[in-house]
């Protein structure tokens, strides 16, 4: 199945959000472009709308983007929440339709997965009862291809999705203090990196 053109945008998401950014004063703009308001309350209302619309979780991969106008806005935890939930939907979709949707999702997990990552790592307890919440969405949440026909290898492979995330809990219980310590690290690395961004030139 080819993939909408539409969806294609999401790849460069987050190299064009904050470049883009405009003040939008009309509400009838779509929430896709409503997202890359510089205004927070318009961000954030449109990130919600998506996320809450039905339509959202027949392309899981739009998930990516209101997750990451979250955590751009301060609602970190929340971003957390969505980005896991985003993921896991992905995966389960590209069990029935594939198209360019594998190459996205690892384009997502490297951009607006490495600021989310490195916030969630830093407190792997919490993010251990995020993805137990993400799991109970997921149960309750409607999914379009929950209903779709399985053979033995897509029960197989949608087994895979779910063993994946239990393996992830199980390193994490295991791995929490390395996993924190490397996150604080490459956290301050990336303030340093930030910072130097930020700079006034030196005087001549």
């Amino acid at each position: 199945m080819i993939v909408p053109h539409s969806l294609l945008r999401y790849s460069l998401f987050v190299a064009v959000l904050f470049l883009t950014s405009h003040s939008f004063a009309d509400d009838g703009l779509p929430a896709a472009d409503r997202l890359k308001s510089c205004d927070p309350g318009v961000a954030l209302a449109a990130a919600k709308e998506v996320l809450s619309d039905p339509k959202t979780l027949k392309e899981p991969l739009e998930m990516f983007s209101p997750a990451f106008v979250l955590f751009q806005n301060d609602k970190k935890d929340e971003a957390v929440f969505w980005f896991y939930a985003a993921q896991l939907r992905v995966r389960y979709q590209l069990v029935f339709e594939k198209g360019d949707r594998g190459q996205l999702l690892s384009i997502m997990l490297m951009t607006v997965g490495l600021p989310i990552n490195n916030y969630a790592f830093q407190d792997v307890r919490k993010l251990n009862q995020v993805i137990d919440r993400v799991l109970e969405w997921d149960t309750a949440a409607p999914n379009p291809f929950r209903e779709k026909p399985r053979s033995r290898e897509v029960e197989a492979s949608l087994e895979k999705v779910y063993s994946g995330i239990r393996d992830l809990k199980e390193k994490l219980s295991t791995e929490r203090v390395d996993d924190e310590q490397k996150a604080k690290s490459e956290a301050q690395q990336m303030e340093q990196m930030a910072a130097a961004k930020t700079s006034p030139l030196p005087a001549w």
